[in-house]
Protein backbone atom coordinates (compact mmCIF):
# COMPACT_ATOMS: atom_id res chain seq x y z
CA UNK A 1 0.00 0.00 0.00
CA UNK A 2 3.17 2.32 0.20
CA UNK A 3 2.79 2.77 -3.56
CA UNK A 4 -0.76 4.39 -3.38
CA UNK A 5 -0.99 7.95 -4.26
CA UNK A 6 -1.75 10.75 -6.94
CA UNK A 7 0.52 12.51 -9.89
CA UNK A 8 -1.55 15.60 -10.44
CA UNK A 9 -0.80 18.84 -12.30
CA UNK A 10 -0.07 17.03 -15.68
CA UNK A 11 -2.00 19.61 -18.34
CA UNK A 12 -4.51 17.60 -20.84
CA UNK A 13 -6.64 18.82 -23.25
CA UNK A 14 -9.48 19.35 -20.09
CA UNK A 15 -7.37 21.36 -18.04
CA UNK A 16 -5.12 19.90 -15.23
CA UNK A 17 -5.74 15.68 -14.04
CA UNK A 18 -4.66 13.50 -11.47
CA UNK A 19 -4.11 9.90 -11.76
CA UNK A 20 -4.27 7.33 -9.26
CA UNK A 21 -0.85 5.17 -8.87
CA UNK A 22 0.16 2.76 -9.73
CA UNK A 23 -2.27 2.64 -12.81
CA UNK A 24 -1.88 0.93 -15.85
CA UNK A 25 -0.62 2.42 -19.18
CA UNK A 26 -3.19 1.68 -22.64
CA UNK A 27 0.02 0.41 -24.99
CA UNK A 28 -0.09 0.98 -28.63
CA UNK A 29 2.20 0.34 -31.40
CA UNK A 30 1.65 2.67 -34.41
CA UNK A 31 -1.13 4.80 -32.61
CA UNK A 32 -3.43 1.55 -32.25
CA UNK A 33 -4.32 -1.05 -29.02
CA UNK A 34 -2.63 -3.92 -30.74
CA UNK A 35 -5.44 -6.84 -31.65
CA UNK A 36 -8.64 -4.32 -30.60
CA UNK A 37 -10.51 -2.13 -33.15
CA UNK A 38 -11.22 1.75 -31.85
CA UNK A 39 -15.25 0.20 -31.81
CA UNK A 40 -14.17 -2.65 -29.38
CA UNK A 41 -11.26 -0.47 -27.08
CA UNK A 42 -13.94 1.92 -25.99
CA UNK A 43 -16.19 -1.26 -25.05
CA UNK A 44 -13.94 -2.07 -21.78
CA UNK A 45 -14.70 -0.86 -18.69
CA UNK A 46 -12.91 2.65 -17.48
CA UNK A 47 -10.22 2.51 -20.53
CA UNK A 48 -10.78 6.01 -21.42
CA UNK A 49 -9.14 7.21 -18.03
CA UNK A 50 -5.55 4.90 -19.27
CA UNK A 51 -2.84 6.94 -19.94
CA UNK A 52 -1.82 6.02 -23.30
CA UNK A 53 1.98 4.81 -24.27
CA UNK A 54 3.88 5.49 -27.30
CA UNK A 55 6.51 3.42 -27.81
CA UNK A 56 9.02 5.70 -30.57
CA UNK A 57 10.25 2.99 -32.85
CA UNK A 58 6.21 2.53 -34.50
CA UNK A 59 5.59 6.44 -34.68
CA UNK A 60 8.69 8.14 -35.75
CA UNK A 61 7.92 8.21 -39.42
CA UNK A 62 4.74 9.99 -38.42
CA UNK A 63 6.42 13.26 -37.47
CA UNK A 64 6.24 15.68 -40.83
CA UNK A 65 2.40 14.24 -41.31
CA UNK A 66 1.52 14.95 -37.69
CA UNK A 67 3.55 18.18 -37.87
CA UNK A 68 1.16 19.16 -41.22
CA UNK A 69 -2.06 18.19 -38.79
CA UNK A 70 -1.39 20.30 -36.02
CA UNK A 71 -3.34 18.69 -33.48
CA UNK A 72 -0.42 16.38 -31.77
CA UNK A 73 -0.42 12.80 -32.24
CA UNK A 74 -3.27 11.86 -30.25
CA UNK A 75 -5.69 13.51 -31.79
CA UNK A 76 -4.14 12.20 -35.15
CA UNK A 77 -4.84 8.43 -33.81
CA UNK A 78 -7.85 9.39 -32.75
CA UNK A 79 -6.86 8.62 -28.74
CA UNK A 80 -7.32 12.28 -27.44
CA UNK A 81 -9.93 10.99 -25.11
CA UNK A 82 -6.95 9.55 -23.19
CA UNK A 83 -5.51 12.08 -20.15
CA UNK A 84 -1.65 11.80 -20.95
CA UNK A 85 -0.41 10.84 -24.29
CA UNK A 86 2.93 9.69 -22.60
CA UNK A 87 5.68 8.72 -25.37
CA UNK A 88 8.49 6.59 -24.47
CA UNK A 89 11.46 5.46 -26.14
CA UNK A 90 10.89 2.49 -26.44
CA UNK A 91 13.05 -0.33 -28.33
CA UNK A 92 10.18 -3.10 -28.27
CA UNK A 93 11.55 -5.36 -31.22
CA UNK A 94 15.39 -4.37 -31.62
CA UNK A 95 17.60 -7.49 -30.81
CA UNK A 96 21.14 -7.11 -28.97
CA UNK A 97 24.25 -5.30 -30.89
CA UNK A 98 27.23 -6.80 -31.70
CA UNK A 99 29.87 -6.19 -28.85
CA UNK A 100 32.45 -3.45 -30.06
CA UNK A 101 29.65 -1.77 -32.26
CA UNK A 102 30.44 1.82 -32.50
CA UNK A 103 26.37 3.00 -33.37
CA UNK A 104 25.66 5.24 -30.95
CA UNK A 105 22.53 3.66 -29.54
CA UNK A 106 20.64 6.05 -27.79
CA UNK A 107 20.54 8.09 -31.64
CA UNK A 108 18.48 5.37 -33.36
CA UNK A 109 14.85 4.44 -33.52
CA UNK A 110 13.37 1.50 -35.00
CA UNK A 111 10.47 1.70 -37.72
CA UNK A 112 8.95 0.47 -40.10
CA UNK A 113 10.98 2.38 -42.85
CA UNK A 114 14.17 1.18 -41.31
CA UNK A 115 16.62 3.27 -38.43
CA UNK A 116 15.92 6.38 -37.94
CA UNK A 117 19.07 8.46 -36.73
CA UNK A 118 17.80 10.88 -33.56
CA UNK A 119 19.51 14.01 -31.90
CA UNK A 120 18.41 16.28 -29.53
CA UNK A 121 17.69 18.79 -32.01
CA UNK A 122 15.70 16.04 -33.98
CA UNK A 123 14.19 14.26 -31.21
CA UNK A 124 13.05 17.60 -29.71
CA UNK A 125 10.91 18.97 -33.13
CA UNK A 126 9.19 15.16 -33.07
CA UNK A 127 8.04 16.33 -29.35
CA UNK A 128 6.89 19.06 -30.76
CA UNK A 129 4.83 17.46 -33.60
CA UNK A 130 3.69 15.08 -30.97
CA UNK A 131 2.62 17.76 -28.31
CA UNK A 132 2.93 14.73 -25.34
CA UNK A 133 1.50 15.51 -21.94
CA UNK A 134 4.45 13.56 -20.47
CA UNK A 135 7.90 12.35 -22.70
CA UNK A 136 11.22 10.34 -21.82
CA UNK A 137 14.33 12.20 -22.74
CA UNK A 138 17.00 10.78 -24.80
CA UNK A 139 19.34 8.34 -23.33
CA UNK A 140 21.78 5.57 -23.67
CA UNK A 141 20.44 2.29 -21.86
CA UNK A 142 22.34 -0.31 -24.29
CA UNK A 143 23.74 -1.68 -20.85
CA UNK A 144 23.51 -5.82 -21.04
CA UNK A 145 23.79 -7.96 -18.01
CA UNK A 146 27.25 -9.37 -18.79
CA UNK A 147 28.37 -5.22 -19.75
CA UNK A 148 31.79 -4.15 -18.76
CA UNK A 149 32.27 -1.22 -16.13
CA UNK A 150 33.88 1.14 -19.26
CA UNK A 151 30.07 0.55 -20.93
CA UNK A 152 28.51 1.34 -17.88
CA UNK A 153 30.04 4.82 -17.14
CA UNK A 154 30.01 5.51 -20.60
CA UNK A 155 25.98 4.82 -20.37
CA UNK A 156 25.20 7.00 -17.57
CA UNK A 157 27.76 9.66 -18.92
CA UNK A 158 26.12 9.80 -22.32
CA UNK A 159 22.39 9.32 -20.45
CA UNK A 160 23.30 12.96 -18.77
CA UNK A 161 24.48 14.95 -21.70
CA UNK A 162 21.67 14.05 -23.31
CA UNK A 163 19.27 14.40 -20.74
CA UNK A 164 20.92 18.21 -20.51
CA UNK A 165 20.43 18.84 -24.42
CA UNK A 166 16.87 17.25 -24.04
CA UNK A 167 16.25 19.80 -21.17
CA UNK A 168 18.29 22.68 -23.13
CA UNK A 169 15.82 22.77 -26.20
CA UNK A 170 12.61 21.73 -24.04
CA UNK A 171 13.23 25.29 -22.48
CA UNK A 172 13.66 27.18 -25.83
CA UNK A 173 10.67 25.20 -27.10
CA UNK A 174 7.48 27.31 -26.82
CA UNK A 175 5.72 24.26 -27.62
CA UNK A 176 6.77 22.12 -24.80
CA UNK A 177 6.53 24.27 -22.00
CA UNK A 178 3.87 22.60 -20.27
CA UNK A 179 4.60 18.66 -21.14
CA UNK A 180 6.98 16.92 -18.31
CA UNK A 181 9.98 15.56 -19.29
CA UNK A 182 11.36 12.12 -17.31
CA UNK A 183 15.26 11.23 -16.81
CA UNK A 184 16.59 7.89 -17.16
CA UNK A 185 18.68 6.03 -14.13
CA UNK A 186 20.82 3.79 -16.25
CA UNK A 187 24.18 1.79 -14.64
CA UNK A 188 22.75 -1.99 -15.37
CA UNK A 189 23.07 -4.20 -12.52
CA UNK A 190 26.44 -2.01 -10.94
CA UNK A 191 24.82 -0.56 -7.78
CA UNK A 192 27.12 2.08 -7.94
CA UNK A 193 26.67 3.57 -11.43
CA UNK A 194 22.81 3.37 -10.69
CA UNK A 195 23.49 5.56 -7.72
CA UNK A 196 25.18 7.88 -9.93
CA UNK A 197 22.86 7.91 -12.56
CA UNK A 198 19.74 8.70 -9.92
CA UNK A 199 21.84 11.67 -8.37
CA UNK A 200 23.40 13.31 -11.77
CA UNK A 201 19.61 13.13 -12.69
CA UNK A 202 18.02 13.74 -9.44
CA UNK A 203 20.24 17.55 -9.80
CA UNK A 204 18.44 18.22 -13.53
CA UNK A 205 14.66 19.80 -13.84
CA UNK A 206 13.12 16.62 -14.11
CA UNK A 207 9.54 15.88 -13.79
CA UNK A 208 10.21 12.15 -12.51
CA UNK A 209 12.05 9.24 -13.61
CA UNK A 210 12.52 6.17 -15.81
CA UNK A 211 14.53 3.05 -14.43
CA UNK A 212 15.73 1.08 -17.08
CA UNK A 213 19.05 -0.58 -18.58
CA UNK A 214 18.99 -3.96 -17.77
CA UNK A 215 18.73 -5.78 -20.61
CA UNK A 216 18.94 -4.50 -24.58
CA UNK A 217 15.57 -7.15 -25.47
CA UNK A 218 15.40 -10.55 -27.48
CA UNK A 219 15.17 -14.05 -26.16
CA UNK A 220 17.80 -14.03 -23.43
CA UNK A 221 15.30 -11.71 -21.65
CA UNK A 222 13.16 -14.38 -20.93
CA UNK A 223 15.61 -15.92 -18.16
CA UNK A 224 17.27 -13.12 -17.01
CA UNK A 225 18.63 -13.44 -12.88
CA UNK A 226 18.38 -10.16 -11.28
CA UNK A 227 21.86 -10.06 -9.58
CA UNK A 228 23.31 -6.71 -8.09
CA UNK A 229 27.02 -5.73 -8.53
CA UNK A 230 29.21 -3.48 -6.65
Amino acid sequence: RGRLGNICGLPTGSGEQCLDTPTCLLYTQAGSAPHLTRDMLHKLKDVENLPALFPLPPIASFVDSVMQFGKGLASFVALQSHPVPYYRIQESHWSRRHPGSTTRPECLSGSQGGRIHLNPSSFTRMMEAFQPTCYQALRDSDTPQDASRKRLQRAVDRSVSLLDQCLAMKADSSCLQHAAILGSVQGGYNRDFREISAKETAKRDVDGFVIEGFHVNGPQTKSLKYTVRS
